[in-house]
């Protein structure tokens, strides 16, 4: 049976393709609209969208840095991720 970490794990993977193959797909329509000395178009709305994908498939990673601790944390003991952060104590003013 699936756990959770196993459905999020395939999740993200999904997710991680479906955003690097639309990232490849902007990349190629940016770089075929550099000027004849090469540069790119840096005022195009596709190289806004290109930007966004790469912000997504960037945020997907820390998504399976999360799952991986969260793997680690399970197999390590059954503790969740709750139990096995410590809770930052507060600093004390000064007098």
């Amino acid at each position: 049976m699936a756990t959770l970490i196993d459905k999020h794990l395939a999740y993200v993977d999904n997710a991680t393709v479906s955003a690097q193959k639309r990232q490849q797909k902007l990349w190629k329509a940016v770089t075929a609209k550099r000027s004849k000395a090469g540069l790119l178009p840096l005022t195009d709305e596709v190289l806004d969208e290109y930007i966004q994908a790469a912000r997504m498939t960037a945020s997907l990673m820390i998504d399976i840095e999360m799952v991986r601790d969260e793997y680690l944390a399970e197999k390590a003991g059954g503790k969740n991720k709750a139990t096995t952060r410590t809770k930052a104590k507060p600093a004390r003013k000064k007098r």
